[in-house]
């Protein structure tokens, strides 16, 4: 039997040991150079105490940036989800808030790639105690006192992640509505494309992503308030007796 079977080990080539001592040598060669750069650092703080005074120093390190603080061109995640939640009364879903970032010209398509910017922004407000999550969805700290006394009086249910609450339109929704209703005799995904693109607040955002009214035709014939046959979008049958309309019920 082989040493390697005495002791429990799996069959190994040449190779993957080889491969594994190099694979040590170049971790042993990144920790060298952090560790350099660490004492550069400590170093060169070191240095900037001094010339400054150690009390300006500490109070620097002690200054924390606001949550409306904006890059020089752009809103930052944090003050577009705290305006965000609450413009729309102190409560909505994640999902309700993913839409509204993905009209964004600068948040949208880097949600599109990831939502781990977005889930680090309701952290920090919540470490900030600007918004609570619960149940997939975000509250104001007083929205959600009311929303508990609300379910432990047995008003309301339980708020489901899934479920999450009735949706407020985005405005770019509202244009995609608007211009099916006024055409009744239906209009294909380019059509409204383009007349959304002739909007001026919305010209950006679907000149660089145009996925965004996609989507959002997607969603509304899901919930019904859109209806398709083949490739064209027709108001839902009837909706003259219905009040869902662009300035009705919510979607």
């Amino acid at each position: 039997m082989s040493d390697q079977h005495q002791h429990g080990l799996p069959l190994l080539t040449v190779e993957e040991v080889l491969r594994a001592h190099e694979d040590l040598r170049e971790a042993d060669r990144r920790i060298g150079e952090i560790e350099a750069e660490k004492r550069r650092l400590t170093e060169w703080l070191a240095m900037v105490a001094k010339v400054i005074g150690r009390e300006r120093f500490n109070q620097i390190l002690e200054v924390k940036p606001t949550l409306r603080e904006t890059r020089s061109d752009r809103v930052t995640w944090t003050a577009f989800l705290d305006r965000l939640v609450r413009d729309r009364g102190g409560k909505l879903s994640y999902a309700d808030a993913k839409d509204a970032i993905r009209e964004n010209e600068d948040l949208g398509p880097i949600l599109e790639r990831t939502e781990k910017s977005f889930h680090g922004a309701l952290a920090k407000l919540e470490t900030a105690e600007r918004i609570v999550r619960h149940q997939g969805c975000i509250f104001t700290p007083e929205a959600f006192a009311e929303h508990r006394s609300a379910v432990a009086r047995g008003e309301i249910e339980e708020v489901s992640g899934a479920a999450g609450f009735p949706s407020r339109r985005s405005p770019m929704s509202e244009a995609v509505l608007r211009f099916i209703y006024d055409h009744p005799e239906g209009a294909v995904s380019k059509s409204v494309v383009e007349h959304i693109k002739g909007i001026e607040e919305f010209r950006a955002v679907v000149e660089r992503n145009a996925t965004n009214v996609y989507n959002i035709l997607t969603r509304l014939v899901s919930r019904g308030q859109l209806r398709k046959e083949g490739t064209t979008y027709f108001p839902p049958e009837g909706r003259e007796e219905n009040s869902d309309t662009p300035e009705g019920a919510a979607a």
